[in-house]
């Protein structure tokens, strides 16, 4: 799996099983905030995201995306 912000690759990662039905019918992709259970003590749900989220993309066909319109819109804006 990747995580891209931006369309900039900022994290990547193995993912050889899911688990979709053990985890219950309400787990699922949060997006914003986690308002599952702590991973760690110091961790204190629902820990939201205070900036602004404008898209959220999940892409299972093991393709990599690039966004081509979107690109171009990150190259225009900075001339």
């Amino acid at each position: 799996m990747q995580l891209f912000v931006d369309g900039q690759p900022v994290g990547a990662g193995d993912l050889p099983v899911t688990i979709p039905l053990s985890l219950g019918l309400a787990a699922g992709v949060a997006v914003g905030a986690d308002p599952g259970s702590p991973a760690l003590p110091d961790y204190k749900p629902p820990f939201a995201y205070g900036g602004r989220i404008r898209r959220a993309m999940v892409d299972v066909t093991g393709t990599p995306i690039e966004d081509l319109q979107e690109r171009m819109r990150q190259i225009l804006a900075r001339q």
